[in-house]
């Protein structure tokens, strides 16, 4: 019968005694309580002792000990009381602690020197003993395990956002710190646009666009959507499940062939009556440092990544294909855009930049290159004008136009820290 004793808990272990047949196992813990522990485990084996008739009756082998209770004295005591003995002579902590012990019943052989010799020579390696700084206190231990997960993490995926996924400023009330973090990007994007509606004010001269050319085809209604190509663009989508959706995306995707007839519906339903439901149009806000080295006490240092339900996406990426396919086949997009066109990226543009550069230093010219950087633009983005340009430079009306407004208006946003969200 072998017995291992891992420490914690002594009390309820004893009472399934009559229970245990072949192994028994124990734990012990290390806590303010060890004087109780000792008692414990002295019961634990006189109760052991009982049910063989006697300890000389008892075929035990030696007992294995692991745990980290401090309080070996009392321990060790108690082992000699009981006929017991440590194995372990030495530190088995990088620190010098004995962590790891081995215990086995006085003049009882566990393994032969020769063996020990053979299999586990012995080594001899210099430890440098620092005793913990008296400022480094349970608080700190904990940020720097934290730290190091984050570490392992970002190691994994490679990616920046896991190397500051978990920085937030100083706060007394994760409630309070959502409210300030939501007030603060509200007020961000408010206080922008009233700089620019001060800024147009004081012009003295603007200088009114000319009358675009009416474009030679209108984009009037969506093409209704089959099963198919829905769950085309479901299979396409991240898997990434955000707190606005009911069940985890996993769970959508692998029951695909059940739920693809309802989804469809919903998406049929939404673009061939113009309107965007309102209860995809809320918002879940994280906030995300930009930089690793900047301040994470200061609001403005940190970027709100918007996360939104899984059915909106879906009804996004439908309505994004089509609008894409309508402007490529009529030439609308500009030809030096890069962004959000298939087939071009910074790269393009990067490219376009330089050769441009390249070129006219070929030709003994001078190059002044000036780069404009949008705070908020996406954000700031007045809606009356972006509908408006949608409907005199690009053609869409009736149904896809009062889509569009449906889809821009009446949406709310909430930030997300944990479980705690804003009002």
């Amino acid at each position: 019968m072998k017995i291992v004793v891992i420490m914690n808990n002594l009390q309820r272990k004893i009472k399934a005694l009559n229970t245990v047949d072949e192994n028994l196992y124990f734990r012990l813990n290390e806590s303010s309580e060890s004087q109780e522990n000792a008692q414990l485990f002295g019961r634990l084996i006189q109760e052991i002792h009982h049910e063989f008739g006697g300890a000389e009756n008892c075929p035990w082998s030696p007992v294995v000990l692991k745990g980290d209770n401090p309080d070996t004295v009392k321990f060790l005591n108690l082992l000699d009381s009981t006929n017991m003995i440590q194995m372990v002579s030495g530190p088995t902590h990088r620190r010098g602690h004995t962590l790891d012990l081995i215990i086995s019943q006085l003049n009882d052989e566990l393994v032969s020197n020769d063996i020990y010799d053979s299999l586990c020579p012995i080594q001899t390696r210099e430890i440098n003993y620092r005793p913990w700084a008296p400022w480094y206190n349970d608080d700190l231990r904990a940020v720097k395990r934290e730290k190091r997960r984050l570490e392992r993490k970002f190691k994994k995926s490679g990616l920046t956002i896991h190397k500051n996924s978990k920085a937030l400023p100083s706060y007394t009330s994760l409630e309070l710190l959502v409210e300030e973090f939501n007030d603060f990007f509200i007020n961000k994007v408010r206080n922008i646009r009233n700089e620019l509606e001060l800024y147009k004010e004081n012009l003295e001269i603007i200088i009114s666009p000319q009358s675009p050319k009416l474009p030679p085809c209108k984009f009037k209604e969506f093409q209704l959507p089959n099963e198919s190509s829905v769950q085309q663009i479901i299979k396409s989508l991240s898997t990434k499940t955000c707190s606005l959706d009911p069940i985890p995306i996993p769970v959508h995707k692998n029951h695909l062939e059940s739920l693809n007839p309802i989804f469809t519906d919903i998406v049929k339903t939404s673009l061939s009556e113009g309107v965007f439901p309102n209860t995809l149009k809320i918002s879940h806000l994280s906030p995300r440092l930009k930089k690793p080295d900047l301040d994470k006490d200061l609001f403005s240092n940190f970027r709100p990544i918007a996360n939104i339900a899984f059915l909106s996406k879906v009804l996004e990426k439908t309505v994004a294909v089509q609008t894409q396919d309508f402007l490529n086949s009529n030439n609308f997009y500009p030809s030096f855009q890069s962004a959000y066109r298939k087939f071009h990226s910074t790269e393009t543009a990067l490219l376009k930049v330089t050769n441009d550069i390249l070129r006219t230093l070929d030709n003994h010219q001078d190059v002044i290159l000036v780069m404009l950087d949008l705070s908020s633009a996406f954000d700031t983005l007045d809606h009356d004008i972006l509908l408006a340009r949608l409907e005199s430079y690009f053609g869409f009306s009736d149904t896809v136009i009062k889509w569009f407004k449906s889809y821009l208006t009446g949406r709310s946003q909430s930030v997300v820290i944990g479980d705690v969200v804003s009002t």
